[in-house]
């Protein structure tokens, strides 16, 4: 019966893809912390933190908390990362504007103009994706062999 149940409630549930992740991860860190307050009361209602039956164990609301102060933790973590990785981004993006507008004006500065100017913002480009791809091989070479050995 209660398997059953259980599956008529997940049969039940739809599922609509995360367009958000920072948005998704906020509204679970704002129920565990909800669930957390909930448990945290209820260890603390506790008298002992065992129970004896045929062998000593650890009651379920404190094993319940730990669990959630664990799940709260790798939440926290996962919005940190998310934040690093779109301020790297933004990083890269403001670099890549710093260049452009450097090249430019370098370009420009050194005289070029019309169809000059556009070889030159060619071979800028050909030249960069040379440097980029000996900085990607060269990073893969320092991952696959940590600490330079």
């Amino acid at each position: 019966m209660a398997l059953e149940r259980a599956r008529q409630l997940v049969g039940e549930i739809s599922t609509v893809p995360v367009e958000d992740p920072w948005e998704a991860l906020a509204e679970t860190a704002g129920e565990l912390r909800s669930l957390k307050a909930v448990l945290r009361a209820r260890v603390e209602e506790l008298e002992q933190i065992r129970w004896r039956g045929e062998s000593e164990q650890i009651r379920g609301e404190l094993q319940a908390y730990m669990a959630i102060l664990r799940d709260n933790a790798n939440v926290q973590a996962q919005m940190a990362k998310i934040m690093l990785d779109e301020r790297a981004v933004r990083i890269k993006e403001q670099q890549a504007l710093m260049i452009r507008t450097a090249v430019e004006r370098a370009l420009r500065e050194a005289g070029l103009e019309g169809e000059a100017l556009e070889r030159g913002r060619q071979a800028v480009g050909r030249h960069l994706k040379v440097i980029r791809g000996t900085v990607e091989r060269t990073e893969a070479v320092a991952i696959e062999r940590p600490g330079g050995a």
